[in-house]
């Protein structure tokens, strides 16, 4: 189905929902005005007018309008509530001009003539009579005389002094005032063959313009909370009322979810409490009544005289252990899905989908508000769900209990107010001691929070709800940083190793179940920080957690795969024995990372490789679990308390550890070092660069808005040494902004011909930056290209858990990334040429590896 929203003349809002194929259509007006809009004096003024309106127009005057419509084997009907009244037509596909015909000339044209008005107002004093010999009816009345408040305590159909005195004036004033362009919504849904007739019938028809309507805030009455009635039924009801949250707030539907998990279906506790197990209740219900803003919340249980205090004593000895335990997940899922699909099978109908969207703006004013309701529900976890069955019993319950006639038995106030009192006291209490983890909440970001597991075990939250997938991170401190010349690779190693199974599932098995759901798990390593990541499909997420976990806290580490890695990257060595880029960086790393062991291959060196063996894998990773500080990163459109809850029985097994102390390693870096390594190749491979200042220092700021500068293929470094003067095909700024050790560079790769005056160009630029500085052109340019990409760089679920898990992880902050950049834009130019000035001077290390040309 399409949705598409037209723009008539006449602006009328119009949704047209194209449905091909389908051989039905239904065509709807919803008004925002309903029977909480009524003064005291015309009580039921707005279901009577939705009556008046199918008493016929000049066009088609008195049942003509219903005879239209079913002589095409179509009906016609309407529906007033307390905020919205609804007037719809369905017909076959191919009547949809004549009912947008009919339906338009109904609500714009009505006639409202003194003749029809006398007897309808015996129809509807008639319709109220009914109302009053329904026991069901009659209590609701009965609940909203006692517990209503202002305008919603009146029943939508009025009273027996409005109907009998309804006039042409009244009904002309509401009209006016409410069924206008500002509270309408036009429906057109069935295969729309041809829009643009469409349009041209609606446009032959107005409604008047004005205001929005008004609507007061739904609210229960503070006193005289027990009522009692009698009436002509052979059972007792027994109803509990507690004020709701509304539809559009996301706590609406958590708390509906709770209540139906209560109450609906013959597995429901208190179906099975109150009927299954002790056959006490007749029935047993809940819903949620939502009004324009706020709603009601309804606990419902009928059953035969005689019964009252076994029922009050199993209904509290029931709610008391489901409010301490909660629900189980099946439980929650059981609801959860049998609500959703409910939904789906609704659309298999145009008229019951094009009723969903009507009644979202007729609720809220937002025709989607159904499906954030709907997904609402989809992100409440167990424990948001508990939480929100605490909150229900803990607010005021008001009570109304309506008895039979001949009722013989005695139901005390006193009783109820007890019961009450106790209910709600135990709540309360229950609710005061709800632990929720501590948590801070990006500044910037307000989908991103942080929760503080344990001490230096954080939890990284960030929801994205753009697609039903997930990126799970641990990272972990180590990395490069602690290794030495005997370790040299173990992380590498480990990373590459440490999916291969864990302790209870061999590796094929993983492997056959990750491909099967459509996920990935891999290691990594880094300079300062080493983990895993999981990525894959939501609907996968709790069978891949466990697997997840397993694999961090017991890796298998085959001695099979791990002589295989082992293998594998010893060719790599080889190989790149023969790669001069390779051997050109190297040799770069060892002089501005001299004595550090940022100066060492990730991969590790072939006698390294010999000495590390499975059992130093296995004890260097265990000892970094049990000590180094962990951030876990998720990011997906799961909620934080169901990643929370999915993850707490595996975050449970993590011990508090002290904050790591901060690495003793200083590198020593070499400068004025020009490096010649001959190599036989065509071209010559050239780094020119030195040490930098490290990172989240305000100098590395500004060397990254440098390396920006001279990024890019509009860059002076692209356009000068490779456009104007042919020096070579590549050629790029490095920067290399590490914790403990940083470097800045040109790389560019030139024949041996042009070698020299591919490296003059490069000092050239450099020194030409350093005495001129940045215009302001440039430098404005350069921090719009920094936002621009950070921007550009951060979409994926990956790319949040690391953009915000591994500044985390070296206690940087939070919103280290966010404030990197706020204090970029605070950078002056005056502040920039003089960094530029005092960092470019020319004790560059220049590395060229390549064929020797004099």
């Amino acid at each position: 189905m399409v949705l598409e929203e037209l723009a008539p003349k006449n602006n009328l809002r119009t949704l047209l929902v194209n449905s091909p194929g389908s051989k039905s259509a239904s065509v709807q007006i919803w008004f925002r005005a309903g029977s909480s809009l009524e003064k005291k004096d015309h009580q039921g003024i707005a279901h009577f007018l939705e009556h008046m309106f199918f008493k016929g127009t000049q066009k088609h005057p008195g049942s003509m309008i219903a005879n239209a419509v079913e002589s095409c084997g179509g009906e016609i009907n309407a529906f007033t509530s307390f905020d919205y009244t609804c007037y719809y037509i369905n017909v076959p596909v191919d009547e949809i001009q004549q009912a947008v015909t009919i339906l338009l000339d109904m609500v714009s044209n009505p006639l409202f003539e003194q003749k029809d008005l006398v007897p309808e107002r015996e129809v509807v004093f008639e319709e109220y009579r009914r109302s009053l010999d329904n026991p069901s009816q009659f209590n609701f009345f009965e609940i909203q005389k006692h517990f209503f408040s202002g305008r919603y305590q009146h029943p939508i159909l009025g009273n027996e002094k409005t109907i009998k005195s309804f006039s042409k004036e009244q009904l002309l004033k509401f009209r006016k005032d409410f069924y206008n362009l500002s509270n309408s919504l036009f429906v057109i849904a069935g295969e729309i063959k041809d829009k643009n007739k469409l349009l041209k019938t609606i446009n032959q028809f107005k409604l008047p313009s004005g205001p929005q309507s008004k609507f007061q805030s739904f609210k229960l009455k503070n006193s005289n909370k027990i009522a009692i009635h009698k009436k002509a039924t052979n059972q007792v009801s027994l109803n509990f009322i507690v004020e709701a949250p509304a539809y559009s707030d996301p706590q609406g539907a958590i708390e509906d979810l709770a209540l139906n998990c209560l109450t609906f279906g013959d597995t429901s506790p208190l179906y099975r409490e109150l009927i299954t197990e002790t056959s006490y209740a007749n029935s047993v219900g809940g819903s949620t009544l939502f009004f324009n803003d706020n709603g009601a919340h309804f606990l419902k249980v009928s059953h035969p005289e005689g019964h009252f205090n076994q029922v009050l004593e199993t209904l509290e000895n029931t709610l008391k252990k489901i409010l301490k335990n909660g629900f189980t997940r099946n439980d929650i899922d059981r609801i959860r899905k049998q609500y959703i699909a409910s939904k789906i099978y609704e659309k298999e109908t145009i008229e019951s989908y094009a009723f969903s969207l009507g009644h979202g703006f007729a609720q809220t004013g937002n025709i989607h508000c159904e499906d954030d309701f709907i997904s609402g529900m989809k992100l409440a976890s167990r424990k948001d769900v508990h939480k929100a069955l605490l909150m229900i019993f803990s607010r005021d319950t008001h009570i109304s209990i309506q008895i039979p006639k001949a009722y013989e038995g005695e139901i005390s106030t006193a009783t109820l107010e007890k019961f009450k009192k106790r209910l709600s006291t135990y709540a309360k209490s229950l609710l005061d001691k709800f632990q929720d983890f501590d948590y801070e909440t990006s500044k910037y970001d307000p989908e991103v929070k942080v929760f503080h597991i344990k001490n230096n075990i954080k939890l990284l939250y960030r929801h994205n709800n753009m697609t039903p997938t997930f990126a799970l991170n641990a990272f972990i401190k180590g990395g490069m940083t602690d290794e030495n010349e005997e370790t040299n690779g173990i992380y590498n190693l480990l990373a590459k190793n440490i999916t291969f199974g864990h302790k209870d599932c061999d590796y094929e098995t993983l492997k056959n179940f990750l491909e099967l759901s459509s996920s990935y798990l891999n290691g990594f390593s880094g300079n300062n920080s080493y983990g895993l990541i999981l990525h894959g499909l939501t609907e996968h997420f709790n069978e891949l957690v466990p697997h997840f976990f397993k694999t961090l806290l017991e890796p298998k580490i085959p001695q099979k795969y791990l002589k295989l890695e082992k293998e594998l990257i010893k060719r790599t060595i080889h190989l790149q024995k023969e790669d001069p880029v390779k051997i050109c960086f190297r040799k770069f790393k060892q002089t501005v990372f001299r004595d550090h062991p940022y100066q060492m291959d990730m991969v590790g060196t072939e006698k390294s490789l010999k000495k590390i063996n499975r059992n130093l894998m296995l004890q260097t990773h265990q000892e970094n679990l049990d000590k180094k500080e962990i951030v876990f990163a998720y990011s997906g459109d799961l909620s934080s308390n169901n990643v929370i809850e999915e993850l707490t029985h595996f975050l449970d097994q993590f011990k508090s550890r002290k904050k790591n102390k901060a690495s003793k390693n200083k590198p020593k870096p070499l400068n004025n070092e020009h490096i010649l390594i001959d190599f036989d190749r065509e071209q010559t491979h050239i780094i020119i660069g030195k040490a930098a200042p490290k990172s989240s220092t305000q100098d590395d700021l500004m060397l990254r808005m440098l390396t920006t500068y001279l990024s890019g293929q509009s860059s002076d470094l692209f356009v000068k040494v490779r456009d104007e003067m042919g020096l070579c095909y590549a050629t790029q700024p490095l920067h290399l902004p590490a914790i403990e050790a940083a470097y800045f560079g040109i790389y560019i790769g030139a024949g041996a011909d042009k070698k020299d005056l591919a490296i003059k160009a490069i000092l050239d630029i450099l020194k030409k930056i350093r005495e001129k500085g940045l215009n302001k052109t440039n430098f404005t340019r350069i921090k719009k290209m920094m936002i621009g990409q950070n921007q550009i760089n951060i979409q994926t679920n990956e790319d949040y858990t690391q953009f915000y898990g591994i500044p985390l992880l070296q206690n940087l902050g939070l919103d280290y990334q966010h404030e990197t950049l706020e204090k970029i834009k605070a950078i002056t130019q005056d502040d920039f040429n003089k960094f530029v000035k005092k960092y470019l001077v020319e004790d560059w290390n220049i590395v060229e590896v390549g064929p020797t040309v004099k």
